[in-house]
């Protein structure tokens, strides 16, 4: 009764503080509410952390230890504080990994981008630590044969999301019409297909077939 009464100042739904309730007879341990005190001392607000823990809410139950390990470790990477706010709050499954997992993921950014561009790729886009470790290889290593990481680096726009196939043959069709990659229109080749083919009047079936033989 005393943890529904605490989720409930949280602004913490019904539905969601049964869930909670569950986690805490599943797991046979009771860490919600120094856990959430601990967020709050991050400079978390009560709205902050409930969009958190609505994102992913087995979090709020894990073990202190393990959650501050994970700011330990963002820390080690030069991150401040507002920052570290910024990639949990975005993506609040990063608490779930293993600190081995996020070193590894590192470690693969860091081969192909200097440590700060790590750090910026990370910031734009927490989700990147959440790839697979061998498909995040893959698709640095297109980026690095089509030669536009440095552009895509620096576009607000940038992402990691569309499978390596699509890139490849997107980037082989407008290179096939004299297409020039800038700052500003790299993000086309990342766009959703709609966008694509309304654009360039090619359909991703037709690019897939003529462009990955």
């Amino acid at each position: 009764m005393e943890t529904e009464k605490i989720l409930k100042e949280y602004g913490f739904d019904n539905t969601l503080i049964l869930q909670i309730q569950k986690l805490i007879k599943k797991q046979k341990n009771n860490n919600i509410e120094k856990n959430l005190q601990y967020f709050e001392n991050l400079g978390y607000s009560k709205e902050t952390i409930l969009k958190m823990i609505n994102k992913y809410y087995n979090i709020i139950n894990y073990d202190l230890t393990f959650i501050k390990d994970k700011i330990k470790f963002f820390q080690s990477l030069n991150f401040n504080n507002k920052d570290i706010n910024k990639i949990i709050t975005s993506k609040p499954s990063i608490l779930s990994y293993e600190i081995s997992t996020l070193k590894n993921k590192v470690n693969i950014l860091n081969q192909s981008f200097s440590e700060e561009e790590t750090k910026q790729l990370i910031l734009k886009m927490p989700s990147i630590l959440s790839f697979n470790a061998e498909t995040l290889k893959k698709k640095i290593e297109i980026l690095n044969h089509l030669n536009i990481k440095t552009i895509i680096l620096h576009n607000h726009k940038l992402t990691f999301i569309q499978s390596e196939t699509l890139t490849l043959a997107r980037y082989k069709y407008l290179k096939s019409i004299n297409f020039t990659f800038t700052d500003k229109n790299i993000r086309y080749l990342f766009s959703d297909n709609k966008r694509f083919q309304t654009k360039f009047k090619i359909s991703t079936d037709e690019l897939l077939k003529k462009y990955c033989k």
